[in-house]
């Protein structure tokens, strides 16, 4: 039962983890956003929570992109 807040924060870090990597993070900033959220929880989830890239997903090419209302079309196919 003492583990279980080490295992909250650790499954939380994973899924900010994943999500960033999904959000086109590299793997050595998915991680630094991995750690912070391990080990100051209330501090880092709320901010990547506001931070993190908005990314769509291209209905055209099938890839993700991120979004940006000025130019809110695909890099890759150049298709909205």
């Amino acid at each position: 039962m003492e583990y279980f807040g080490v295992l909250i924060a650790f499954l939380v870090a994973y899924w900010v983890y994943s999500d960033a990597k999904s959000r086109g993070k590299t793997n050595a900033k998915a991680f630094l956003w991995f750690l912070g959220v391990f080990f100051l929880l209330i501090l880092f989830l709320p901010l990547w929570l506001i931070t993190r890239p908005k990314v769509r997903l291209c209905s055209h090419c099938g890839k993700y992109y991120e979004y940006k209302a000025a130019h809110g079309f695909c890099p890759e196919c150049r298709v909205e």
